[in-house]
């Protein structure tokens, strides 16, 4: 399934895990920038594709965007260009109210023509290093 997020301009370098595949708790729109289809100072359309979860995530350094590698996680997304696999259009959008800070949270509710949920990570989640 592919989803498109509009993200804003002048957006924040936030935390990211991986590099082409990045765990779905990554804000899409700084993945999209770490990709090198949008930048942090113009924004623009960032189309993913959802993907099962890695045994593990490289890190790398790409476009002023330090990601950080990560061992197994649940679910991944991969930041893709061109049209659906089939030809036809993208299955959802969602728009940019905060895109750029949100992460990409799959229990979160995101359907076609909705919002980017502006979710934190729950209280009891371990951090990441």
């Amino acid at each position: 399934m592919r989803f498109s997020y509009d993200c804003p301009a002048g957006g924040n370098p936030l935390s990211i895990w991986g590099t082409d595949v990045y765990t779905d708790d990554s804000p899409v729109c700084v993945a999209g920038v770490h990709a090198g289809v949008i930048t942090l100072a113009a924004g623009g359309r960032v189309q993913i594709e959802i993907r099962p979860g890695q045994d593990a995530y490289a890190g790398s350094d790409r476009n002023g965007v330090t990601s950080l590698g990560f061992s197994t996680w649940s679910g991944s997304y991969a930041i893709v260009t061109g049209p659906a696999p089939d030809g036809g259009a993208q299955d959802g959008s969602a728009g940019a109210a905060g895109a750029m800070d949100a992460p990409m949270r799959m229990d979160a509710s995101v359907t076609p023509d909705a919002p980017v949920p502006d979710a934190a990570p729950p209280a009891d989640a371990a951090p990441r290093d």
